[in-house]
């Protein structure tokens, strides 16, 4: 899937207006969660798209730069509806 499709905040199952603490602990725990070595849940590609979620929402410059993406395709989404 395209990075440009992704909604990081439904990756990490966080709102839109959640703090940098919330980001990262849902970050550690869907991590350890989707950690591709574990036999049972692992899941490589989930596991990838936490990471870009996380690197994207903890850096100020890109979360902003994020959000006004996202507000937009939200709008347009709503607008399909």
């Amino acid at each position: 899937m395209n990075d440009d499709n992704l909604d990081f905040y439904e990756i990490l199952e966080i709102s839109s207006n959640a703090s940098q603490d919330t980001i990262d602990r849902m970050f550690r725990f869907l991590a350890q969660r989707y950690y591709p070595d574990r036999h049972e849940t692992g899941d490589a590609i989930k596991f990838d798209q936490i990471v870009k979620a996380h690197d994207t929402l903890r850096d100020l410059e890109k979360r902003t730069a994020y959000d006004i993406k996202h507000k937009k395709n939200s709008e347009y989404h709503w607008n399909l509806v």
